[in-house]
């Protein structure tokens, strides 16, 4: 049999360990549960993604948006080649337009979409409605939000409308916690804004920003159409 010098080298040494069987492949049942296994669990996970997005959003992929829009715009192609050669990605993405209705929910949630449905757990966070519970937990002094335990087993956060309100101190904190407990875990963020980080700043504090600004990497949806009036638009033609 023809074995090629580096499988010769790891055979020497796994010879020398006693641990030559871990070499021999496995028997083909056993790949195969293996492979339903993998397959079960992809299934699982998209799954679960799918069941946790409001109505409005299950829709919401890449093919959907190509139908309304006619095409990929630059911010499209950039989110599709990313979520394409995940996890091979330098940092997560920061998308932000200065105007509502551009399609930067839509483009993270397609996003989703592609990871989930290859076995990455995949969350998606409504930073307003978390801020509410948050801060209505803390007028009631019954905090019903364990922030820290939000990106557990994650691979992918999703922060959809960061910045739409002025936060409390303590609502800040909470933020800067479920953030910074992200980063620490690994968990790349997806984050979709109409605030610059400038205007973040003004509103929360400053190491929320600059934890954003060191694991993401902005993408500019500046000069694209109105993606709820072309929405419209497709309505009132049918």
């Amino acid at each position: 049999m023809d074995i090629r010098p580096w499988e010769a080298w790891l055979r020497r040494l796994a010879q020398k360990a006693g641990k030559e069987h871990l070499l021999e492949a496995p028997p083909i049942e056993v790949a195969e549960d293996a492979t339903r296994d993998v397959e079960r669990d992809r299934e699982e996970r998209y799954a679960a993604f799918v069941a946790g997005l409001p109505e409005l959003y299950r829709g919401m992929t890449f093919g959907t948006l190509t139908d309304i829009t006619g095409g990929f715009t630059a911010p499209e192609s950039i989110a599709r080649m990313w979520a394409d050669t995940y996890p091979d990605v330098p940092a997560g993405l920061f998308l932000y337009s200065k105007e509502r209705g551009t399609g930067k929910t839509h483009i993270a949630i397609a996003i989703g979409h592609i990871l989930a449905s290859r076995g990455f757990s995949v969350g998606v966070i409504d930073v307003v409605a978390l801020l509410s519970r948050i801060r209505n937990g803390f007028e009631d002094k019954h905090p019903s939000v364990d922030v820290e335990r939000i990106p557990s087993g994650r691979d992918v956060l999703i922060l959809d409308d960061l910045g739409a309100e002025k936060q409390s101190a303590w609502v800040s904190e909470q933020l800067y916690l479920l953030i910074n407990t992200a980063i620490s875990h690994r968990v790349d963020l997806i984050v979709t804004s109409n605030s610059t980080f400038k205007e973040l700043g003004e509103r929360m504090d400053d190491r929320v920003v600059s934890r954003i600004i060191g694991c993401t990497d902005l993408v500019l949806f500046n000069g694209v159409p109105d993606f709820r009036l072309e929405q419209h638009k497709r309505r009132r033609a049918v």
